[in-house]
C-alpha cells in the first residue's frame, strides 16, 4: 500500500463512536495523518478515533460541520502537510475512492472533488447547477474533497458564512487551480441521521449557503 505522506485525512464527527474506529483504521493504513474533531460529542468518539490511530481534536462547545473542518485544517497545516482530504466520519465514503482523491492530489491536481451517484433535495441540484455553471464543480457539497493547503493559507480560513464545505472549493477554482471530478460510491448511512439536518432546516441551510457564495468574489 503506497503512503501518502504528506497528505492529511480530516474528519469531522459528531456522536460516532459506532463507526469511527473503523473508518480510522482503514485509513490509517494508507495515510499517517488523520485527523478526527471530535465536535462537542456526548459520547465515546473522541477515545474511540484516537485508540484508532487518529489525532484527535476536541470542540467544545460543537462548532458544526464547517467549524469543526477548520479546526482540521488548522492542525494539519500545523504539522506540515502538503494537502488535505476530507472525509465523513459515518463510512459511507469507500476507501478506495477516498485513495483516487489523494491520487489525484499526488499526480498535481490542487483540487479534487468527489461527485455523489444522487442528490436527496431540490436544494442540492440547484445547488449543482449553480456550481457547475459558475465553478465547474459539479457537487459542491460532496464531503470527499481534496485541496492543496496553499489555497487554505492563501485564504487564511477554512469558512466565513456557513458555507457547507463549498467555500474553499470556490476559492480554488476562481483562482484557477487544476482540479478533477470523478464518481464516488455512497455505502448506506449506518444510522438514520444527516449532516444537513431535516429536510426543511437542510434545505434551508443550502440555500443560504448558495445565496452567500452568489455575492462573493473568489479571486
Amino acid at each position: 500500500m503506497v503512503k501518502y505522506d504528506d497528505v492529511a485525512i480530516v474528519i469531522p464527527a459528531y456522536n460516532e463512536q459506532g463507526k469511527i474506529g473503523d473508518v480510522v483504521r482503514e485509513l490509517r493504513s494508507a495515510f499517517q495523518l488523520v485527523i478526527v474533531v471530535d465536535d462537542g460529542s456526548s459520547d465515546s468518539t473522541g477515545t474511540v478515533a484516537a485508540s484508532a490511530g487518529a489525532v484527535v481534536v476536541v470542540n467544545s462547545p460543537n462548532l458544526g460541520y464547517d467549524g469543526a473542518i477548520g479546526r482540521g485544517f488548522s492542525v494539519a497545516d500545523s504539522k506540515n502537510a502538503r494537502c488535505v482530504v476530507t472525509v465523513d466520519a459515518d463510512g459511507q465514503h469507500a476507501f478506495a475512492d477516498v485513495l483516487k482523491v489523494a491520487d489525484g492530489l499526488v499526480s498535481g491536481n490542487q483540487l479534487v472533488v468527489g461527485i455523489r451517484p444522487s442528490f436527496a433535495r431540490i436544494s442540492e441540484r440547484v445547488f449543482s447547477i449553480y456550481s457547475r455553471w459558475r465553478f465547474g464543480i459539479t457537487d459542491p457539497l460532496c464531503g470527499l474533497k481534496g485541496v492543496e493547503l496553499s489555497f487554505y493559507r492563501r485564504l487564511g480560513h477554512f469558512d466565513s458564512y456557513s458555507s457547507i464545505g463549498t467555500e474553499l472549493a470556490f476559492f480554488c477554482a476562481g483562482l484557477g487551480a487544476k482540479y478533477s471530478e470523478f464518481p464516488i460510491a455512497i455505502k448506506p448511512r449506518y444510522n438514520s441521521a444527516s449532516s444537513f439536518g431535516n429536510f426543511f432546516w437542510g434545505n434551508y441551510k443550502i440555500f443560504k449557503s448558495m445565496f452567500k457564495s452568489f455575492f462573493r468574489v473568489y479571486a
